[in-house]
């Protein structure tokens, strides 16, 4: 059961269901997502499929070198993206959001000197596993809500490219493997590659509350002041507090 803070003698409690229902799907079917509101205590989890794929061109560049070329060889990757899972919780006594979306993908790599005179020698080789996560710091938690004014808020979830962190790791050669030319690392070209990653924006429209006619006060339209220091909580619901209105 909630409780008001101390020094309040109001709050307004907004269902996650409903929250959902009346903000979030709309928002999601207007982008051409699909959402689920998932079973969650203590927060609000919305899983999204965004249908979004994350891609990468064949890499096969030629770069001038003091005795001949050198040849940068990499694999095309294109990888359709899982749901990611957007949270809405409480941190630090504020109202903020997290995304968490991951995908991984492996894919080859090669390099071959191509001296002008001479024998060319085999290429050197390797596999690579690269995993990009969201969020890059896993501490960091946005703001999600807004005021604009006595009687309404508005949430705010987006990410852009640059909350993405990425990890690479190389696969071991075999002893064969090494022989033939395999190599166990990644190199930092293969690092540098670029990579077209999603953004995320969700436009939410704002949420209203007491928006009939106050019959206490008829010229107001709300019978609770609002604190919105303290802000959106979200214990279980989402939960407003404030104090009574008594003029």
């Amino acid at each position: 059961m909630l409780t008001d803070p101390k020094d309040k003698t109001a709050s307004i409690i907004l269902s996650k269901d409903m929250i959902h229902e009346v903000v979030f799907k709309p928002a999601i079917e207007a982008k051409k997502f699909t959402g689920t509101l998932e079973d969650s205590k203590g927060s609000m989890k919305i899983k999204i499929d965004t249908g979004k794929t994350a891609e990468r061109a064949t890499v096969d560049n030629f770069v001038d070198a003091k005795l001949g070329r050198v040849r940068y060889y990499a694999e095309k990757v294109s990888v359709k993206l899982p749901p990611l899972v957007l949270t809405l919780s409480e941190h630090a006594d504020a109202a903020v959001y997290t995304l968490a979306w991951e995908f991984d993908y492996t894919f080859e790599w090669a390099i071959q000197v191509l001296p002008a005179v001479g024998t060319t020698p085999p290429p050197r080789f390797g596999t690579v596993k690269a995993t990009h996560t969201i969020p890059k710091d896993s501490d960091k938690r946005a703001k999600l809500v807004t005021f604009l004014d006595d009687y309404s808020f508005k949430l705010e979830c987006s990410v852009s490219k640059d909350d993405w962190g990425d990890n690479f790791e190389a696969d071991d050669p075999s002893g064969w493997e090494e022989w033939v030319g395999k190599r166990g690392v990644v190199p930092d070209w293969v690092k540098s590659l670029h990579f077209d990653l999603p953004n995320f924006e969700l436009p939410l429209e704002s949420v209203n509350f007491f928006l009939t006619t106050n019959l206490l006060f008829p010229d107001d339209k709300q019978v609770i002041d609002i604190d919105k220091t303290s802000g959106l909580h979200i214990p279980a619901d989402l939960y407003l507090v404030g104090k009574v209105k008594t003029k």
